[in-house]
């Protein structure tokens, strides 16, 4: 494994040219720095973890993925921190991408408890995020449902992490116009009469033609680029959640509007949100905030719920705020 130079600037790829530049430039270059391997939990699950080293760093970030995502969906993100000079770690987190799977549905995403998520996620900082940073700044940056984890852990765990990137954090998620009381009411009968591990009566299967405009993405160039991905390996074709992932989700708001737990949270964070968000509420996100001790929100008025594949006019201006954050910077 060679470690990566950094060129500490942001370099973003002509979108017109965005797969070839991904495939003969970005995935040689963080490949060739690239350890992976599982961590085995406290329960008997295999969680898949990358890490990605760096020459000359100025510090260590985490990454984490949202629903049904998987660290694959952030292989630009990855090399864009690696040039701001962080050696990277990235987890799949418990039912998505590589690691452990609860049965054989592919598509189906569940997890028993969320803070199962959080615990997972510890451990691998405590043995391998902890080591990998030898005694360097550490950052974590969390997209949307990996947002609610990497808010949890802030507060948890205080002083793990000296500042947080939260990229559409689900604070509260939105339920596709069923009033949040019904959908609750859904989930709780479903999870006590058998159906935990089933999926949510109104989803659709993966779909391999799905077209751009149905995402939350405003880079086609990006969208499609992942998309390939999807299809190609099955390991990527979450689609849905089981009533039970849908019940534990409703309990993240409760543990991190609690004033006591965003008091504890010493790291800085920024927040990211997305002036177009149709998955998670910017309203609660705005609540969170409000709560902090040292919080910078910054509002991408043109980006949907995936900041991180918008067109490169916004992802410009995230990437430079993220950089001018946490300060990756020789």
């Amino acid at each position: 494994m060679k470690a990566f130079q950094p060129a500490f600037k942001v370099i973003l790829p002509d979108e017109a040219e965005y797969g070839g530049f991904m495939e003969n430039t970005v995935e040689p270059a963080i490949g060739d720095c690239l350890y992976e391997a599982d961590e085995v939990t406290g329960d008997n699950k295999n969680i898949h973890y990358r890490i990605y080293d760096c020459e000359n760093t100025v510090g260590a970030v985490m990454i984490l993925h949202g629903f049904t995502e998987a660290s694959d969906k952030f292989r630009e993100m990855t090399w864009h921190f690696l040039n701001m000079g962080c050696k990277v770690c990235c987890v799949d987190l418990r039912g998505h991408g590589q690691s452990y799977r609860f049965g054989n549905d592919t598509g189906l995403t569940h997890v028993e408890h969320f803070k199962d998520y959080v615990s997972d996620v510890k451990q691998i900082y405590d043995n391998v995020f902890m080591p990998f940073s030898d005694g360097m700044p550490k950052y974590i940056f969390g997209h949307s449902m990996g947002g609610a984890v990497a808010a949890w852990i802030l507060s948890e765990y205080p002083g793990c992490f000296d500042k947080a990137v939260l990229s559409s954090p689900m604070i509260r998620p939105r339920t596709k116009g069923i009033p949040m009381p019904v959908a609750k009411l859904i989930a709780g009968i479903s999870c006590v009469t058998g159906r935990k591990m089933s999926r949510l009566f109104f989803t659709r299967d993966y779909d391999r033609n799905s077209p751009f405009r149905t995402s939350h993405d405003t880079s086609e160039a990006r969208y499609m680029y992942y998309k390939a991905l999807q299809n190609k390996y099955e390991f990527l074709q979450n689609a849905y959640p089981s009533y039970g992932w849908l019940k534990e989700s409703f309990k993240v708001n409760g543990f991190l509007l609690k004033r006591k737990n965003c008091r504890a949270v010493t790291a800085d964070v920024l927040l990211c949100q997305a002036g177009s968000d149709r998955v998670v509420s910017n309203r609660y996100q705005n609540k969170y905030a409000k709560k902090l001790n040292k919080v910078r929100v910054c509002v991408f008025g043109n980006a949907g719920h995936e900041i991180f594949m918008s067109e490169n006019g916004t992802m410009k201006e995230y990437l430079d705020t993220i950089a001018g954050f946490i300060k990756c910077q020789k």
